[in-house]
């Protein structure tokens, strides 16, 4: 979920699959050189090529396991992965979406992310005032902090709903 939240390739199943397979052409579109060398690899390339409106695949194929054993570290591996996928996530956003290329869909993320946050950081202003001092907030402020919550909420959907329409020609899944 959050590949396909980064990388704006909402139909896509499983990028970790091990196997990838890229024409030339898609790859010096994106800039080979720049993409991440780790486990997280194919979430990258799947983010630059979403940037550059390339389209991709899935071909649906069987998992063959061997006796083999893992050697990634999984605390590690979900941090590092979590980190370029938020990275990614922005990068995609405001280079496809921000500045000179303006879209309402930038708006709704940015104002999305202001509001939830505020929020959030609002209500744990009103419960550590309750904990710590043992008085109630004006139901005003508890007012606020919902508003702000809900309001960005409803900002995010709105986002994530103009990404998945926008990016809905560039990936699927094919058998």
């Amino acid at each position: 979920l959050l590949t396909k939240i980064a990388s704006g390739y909402w139909n896509i199943i499983d990028p970790q699959n091990g196997y990838t397979a890229i024409s030339k052409r898609a790859l010096e579109k994106m800039g080979i050189d720049k993409i991440y060398d780790g486990y997280g690899c194919p979430n990258d390339i799947l983010i630059e090529l979403n940037i550059r409106n390339v389209k991709v695949k899935d071909i649906e194929m069987p998992p063959v396991y061997g006796n083999e054993k893992s050697g990634i570290r999984i605390r590690r591996y979900s941090f590092r992965l979590s980190w370029l996928l938020l990275k990614g996530f922005f990068r995609r956003i405001n280079t496809k979406y921000g500045g000179l290329h303006f879209h309402p869909l930038w708006l709704f993320y940015v104002v999305g992310i202001i509001l939830f946050l505020s929020g959030l950081f609002l209500s744990l202003y009103i419960l550590l005032i309750r904990v710590l001092i043992g008085t109630l907030a004006s139901i005003g402020t508890i007012l606020m902090a919902v508003l702000f919550v809900i309001s960005g909420l409803q900002s995010l959907f709105f986002a994530l709903l103009f990404d998945v329409q926008n990016n809905e020609k560039l990936g699927g899944l094919e058998k």
